[in-house]
């Protein structure tokens, strides 16, 4: 498990462990798809205090730049833009996006 894939789950247990503490996640974009979706749901279904940071640049960048750090071109690595908000929604969460923060 690499420290981003821990990072809501670590989340979950502090606010399960101090409540009154509101907690915060930031994570890259893929980590927060499938395999958070139950986390997602257990941190709603027991209303945490929990604020999630989701950061999603449609790429998986440490893959692509070691793609273009060899000459390559980007292969499998870009993909079109996901709406995380929508998928928190579905999850319970009150979610909001933000596409420039400007």
């Amino acid at each position: 498990m690499t420290w981003h894939r821990l990072a809501l789950p670590a989340a979950i247990t502090s606010a399960l462990h101090e409540p009154q503490r509101r907690g915060s996640v930031g994570t890259p974009e893929m980590e927060a798809s499938q395999p958070c979706l139950g986390e997602l749901a257990t941190a709603a279904r027991h209303s945490l205090p929990i604020t999630a940071l989701v950061f999603n640049d449609a790429a998986l960048s440490l893959i692509d730049v070691k793609q273009q750090q060899r000459g390559f071109k980007a292969n499998g690595v870009r993909y079109p833009g996901i709406n995380f908000a929508d998928i928190a929604e579905g999850a319970n969460w009150r979610s909001y996006r933000v596409n420039n923060p400007r």
